[in-house]
């Protein structure tokens, strides 16, 4: 334990660093299901381990919530990985948005989401209108794998998954919506680089 105590210690240079070593420091005893209070000699060596492999990505830029597998959105705990885009507060603007034009209509709406990634603004559309049927798409199984899981772990019912390409005239044929809401990646590969990587 004091391998861990000397590694957390020496590297945080401020508040919001050691913030992200504590969520860090949880993921890495989550990994071992291990309590905090309940470190064998030999555990807290892969303990140890785990949260300096975990430092490094961090240090590295992988952002946090890839490396706890987890972002908060709209009051709610998603998974998270590679596959998916990390929800951001901004989004929660779309649902805003839906709620302002239908929080008094009573009939039961048919809405698609073009590029779903992680689910996270179809479940919480499926939570604010339960009566509603929600169609999310998305042209990655990886995302769709993750999106249900997610849509599994709220309990959503009223949520069907599709995988194709929206740009290919057949897809959307089938299904029949009311409402679109999408809020793809817009940001292209080469402005990425451009970035604030922090």
């Amino acid at each position: 334990m004091r391998s861990l105590n000397q590694l957390f210690c020496r590297s945080i240079t401020d508040q919001s660093i050691e913030y992200a070593y504590r969520w860090l420091f949880s993921r890495a005893q989550h990994l071992l299901r291990l309590s905090q209070s309940h470190i064998s000699y030999s555990k807290s060596k892969s303990l140890f381990g785990i949260f300096r492999s975990l430092i490094n990505q961090y240090h590295r830029h992988v952002p946090i919530e890839y490396l706890c597998g987890s972002a908060m959105f709209f009051n709610r705990l998603f998974i998270v990985n590679r596959h998916v885009l990390i929800p951001r507060r901004d989004s929660e603007c779309l649902i805003h948005h839906v709620q302002q034009l239908y929080e008094h209509d009573t009939n039961r709406q048919s809405i698609v989401e073009i590029g779903t990634g992680s689910g996270c603004l179809s479940i919480t559309l499926s939570h604010l209108f339960p009566h509603w049927q929600i169609h999310a798409c998305d042209i990655s199984s990886s995302a769709l794998r993750v999106a249900r899981n997610n849509a599994y772990l709220h309990h959503c019912h009223n949520i069907e998954f599709h995988r194709g390409n929206i740009f290919d005239s057949k897809f959307l044929e089938n299904i029949s919506f009311d409402i679109i809401v999408s809020n793809p990646p817009y940001i292209s590969k080469e402005q990425i680089s451009y970035c604030d990587r922090g």
